[in-house]
């Protein structure tokens, strides 16, 4: 009868190489589990976007940038959830009802206000990084942008004077601007304040700004032949994510309408509007990411101060100032960040 000792045992496990030495724990009580695997990271990141919208801006290959930047690889240590809302509120609460499901480690919330406070109903208790907001704290998203508190956080697209900015730079190209159309919506708080913004604005340089109600895509052919009726000499756009999916009509149209006209940061130059100014909103994707590494990483989102942005691109796109027959003054070019060829 051959008699197996303690002693004997191990020796046998240490025979066994590193593999099952890695596997097992030898302890009094017996064999254990030694080494767990690395927790895998769940984000749920929700998208107000169309998937086609968001693969063309490059906002989710920036937040995957900066993940990777902080060491966080999609398909080792972090998975990714990502459900799109096709600029629909309607389907958010649904949506985000999933991802709680889910027990995601946070949620990322992108692409509106609206979408974040709908965040904040979805859970209490799960960290979000929403971006980029407008005005959380008016919009009771945030205790104060230095102290959020609660379980949000995130970055903001605005800063103060912006709205007035794009009154001026439209201006300065236009030296002869008497009339613009804004569009913009009233049923948006926010917009109601750029609005504001943008007429007193106007008012300082003699311009009559008209404000013109474009509340979603279908609308904006009917828009600029409202602005066209109306006199106007250019056109700014105040409606942001709603229209974005229409930026490429927006450029087209507002060519053959002949007139000049500014949208918001990169992204609707880059279609065919004359200007753009604002945040850069890639850039701003990519520091996403920070905030979602800090809280993997055990801080709270209510110690995150949510940031505002401190530096503005002033885009112009080349071929649409040709269409026009609209030279950029030399004083003017001097502040271009980026010209679209």
């Amino acid at each position: 009868m051959i008699r197996n000792t303690r002693r004997d045992f191990l020796r046998a496990v240490a025979g066994l190489g590193t593999s099952v030495a890695g596997l097992v724990l030898i302890d009094a009580c017996g064999l254990v589990p030694a080494l767990t695997q690395p927790k895998i990271q769940r984000i749920g990141y929700l998208d107000f976007t169309a998937r086609e919208v968001n693969a063309d801006l490059g906002y989710r290959a920036a937040l995957i940038d900066g993940l990777q930047a902080a060491g966080w690889t999609e398909g080792q240590n972090l998975t990714i959830e990502q459900p799109y809302a096709d600029s629909r509120i309607d389907l958010v609460p649904g949506l985000l009802a999933e991802l709680v499901g889910l027990r995601v480690d946070v949620l990322v919330v992108e692409g509106s206000s609206l979408a974040a406070l709908a965040a904040e109903h979805a859970t209490s208790t799960i960290p979000i990084v929403a971006m980029p907001l407008e005005a959380p704290v008016e919009e009771g998203l945030v205790a104060s942008l230095g102290r959020p508190g609660g379980n949000l956080t995130g970055l903001t697209n605005r800063a103060p004077g912006e709205f007035g900015k794009s009154v001026e730079l439209l201006h300065a190209v236009v030296p002869a601007l008497a009339r613009v159309a804004v569009f913009t919506t009233f049923t948006n708080p926010i917009r109601v304040t750029a609005w504001d913004e943008i007429r007193i604005a106007a008012e300082g340089y003699g311009v009559q700004a008209d404000a013109i109600e474009v509340p979603s895509v279908e609308d904006i052919d009917a828009a600029f032949e409202a602005a066209v009726s109306s006199r106007a000499d250019g056109v700014i756009n105040n409606n942001r994510g709603p229209l974005l999916p229409g930026r490429a009509r927006f450029g087209e149209l507002a060519i053959q309408r002949g007139l000049p006209s500014i949208g918001f940061a990169r992204e609707w130059p880059a279609s065919g509007t004359l200007l753009g100014y604002g945040p850069n909103l890639v850039a701003m994707y990519r520091h996403a990411a920070v905030y979602v590494d800090k809280i993997l990483r055990g801080a709270k989102p209510g110690d995150l101060p949510v940031e505002q942005p401190t530096v503005f691109d002033f885009v112009v796109n080349f071929k649409t100032a040709q269409a026009l027959g609209m030279p950029v003054p030399a004083d003017i070019q001097a502040q271009v960040t980026e010209w679209i060829q």
